[in-house]
């Protein structure tokens, strides 16, 4: 698999949360310190590439072709829904069934559209995460499980995947606490790829619907992340608040390519832009 790192709720934009006040300026590096164009040392013939992020990295079939600040931490915001959605189907049945709580609805923004006592499947929430980035759908999900435990099966998955700098502290990506590198979420790319593909299937979707299971109602989804519905797209996931600007994890396939490209970026200021600048020298 090659790998390239670079970060529409259901009508809101559910990842631009208010400022975190739980971190300390010593635990994230500002992001204007490195928000100008800075250049990627190119492999191959692609050429130099002008990315303005805090952090890239490109891999074709395992090797790097593209590193900038691969090993530095950022707050990966709502990349973190891979991981809920992973250690979610892990530890849950697609069919179970949840109770979305007072705690879950309070959490930040609208995306889904749900209400205190409503109850969705598994697999419904799940998608809700993944396509409108849903905060209070992670929230009901780690909740449902016991939130702290919850996050302790995310960090031991990432410990077990080899994400040494990488740290959870929620579900939802809302807290600035949630830190990784370029480096490690490739890392987490190519083990989802290879263990539970499903999940980017999942997020390549432009839409879907989602069933109250006792009102019977349903409701449309669609997907906030640009790429989806493109014939090259086969998956990724949007991340954003302002601890780390824009972050995208893409899954791309190219014709010259025998394996499918990813592309992950930090801290963008336009993350699909710096994304399609990447892929433009593939």
């Amino acid at each position: 698999m090659a790998i390239l790192l670079i970060s529409k709720s259901a009508n809101k934009d559910e990842e631009i949360a208010p400022p975190i006040k739980d971190v300390s300026s010593s635990e994230t590096m500002p992001l204007t310190e490195y928000s100008s164009a800075s250049e990627i040392p190119a492999k191959k013939d692609a050429g130099q590439i002008k990315v303005s992020a805090a952090g890239a990295y490109l891999m074709d079939s395992n090797e790097p072709l593209y590193a900038f600040r691969s090993q530095k931490q950022w707050p990966i915001a709502s990349v973190t829904k891979l991981m809920t959605t992973f250690v979610s189907r892990k530890l849950m049945t697609e069919t179970e069934t949840i109770t979305m709580s007072e705690e879950a609805i309070a959490a930040y923004g609208e995306a889904g559209d749900f209400k205190i006592g409503e109850r969705f499947r598994v697999s419904d929430l799940v998608q809700a995460m993944l396509l409108v980035s849903s905060n209070d759908a992670a929230k009901a999900l780690a909740d449902h499980y016991g939130e702290e435990a919850f996050v302790a099966e995310m960090n031991q998955a990432a410990a077990g995947i080899g994400m040494t700098d990488t740290i959870f502290a929620d579900a939802t990506g809302l807290s600035a606490r949630n830190l990784s590198t370029s480096d490690d979420l490739s890392k987490l790319v190519r083990f989802i790829w290879s263990e539970d593909p499903e999940i980017f299937i999942i997020t390549r979707l432009r839409q879907t619907r989602i069933v109250d299971i006792d009102g019977g109602l349903s409701r449309e989804l669609d997907n906030i992340n640009f790429f989806a519905g493109r014939s090259n797209f086969l998956g990724g996931k949007t991340g954003q608040i302002p601890d780390s600007n824009g972050n995208l994890v893409s899954i791309f396939n190219l014709p010259d390519k025998s394996s499918p490209v990813i592309i992950v970026v930090l801290g963008a200021e336009d993350r699909f832009k710096e994304t399609e600048k990447i892929l433009s020298k593939l």
